[in-house]
């Protein structure tokens, strides 16, 4: 009883803690393939070497201090949002387009 209690525990306390987390999602809103994608926020950094025409990638961020994305693509480039350091359910979506990059930041409810 005291193991399935434990596990139960445990499993309850990770799912909650991923709730907790920041996502960055990426996604191809072109119609051809993207090559060399590559997000920065804080000291993380994805690189995505090609993502093909409505796929989509998602990291898990976590913000260490204050700081912006920085969005490098081979077309275009930019600074986008804002996050402080202890952040935490930030949602950034970043939809790349035929002629341009669409960054949305919101906070997630619950």
């Amino acid at each position: 009883m005291k193991k399935t209690l434990a596990v139960i525990t445990c499993v309850l306390v990770l799912a909650a803690c991923g709730k907790l987390s920041n996502t960055v999602t990426v996604t191809n809103g072109t119609e051809s393939a993207v090559e060399q994608i590559t997000v920065s926020v804080c000291d993380s950094t994805w690189i995505i070497a090609e993502l093909a025409p409505g796929e989509s990638r998602e990291f898990t961020a976590v913000y260490t201090l204050d700081d912006s994305f920085l969005v490098e693509t081979p077309d275009f480039s930019g600074s986008f949002g804002y996050v402080t350091h202890g952040m935490t359910r930030d949602r950034a979506v970043i939809t790349l387009r035929e002629d341009s990059i669409q960054f949305e930041q919101y906070i997630e409810d619950y």
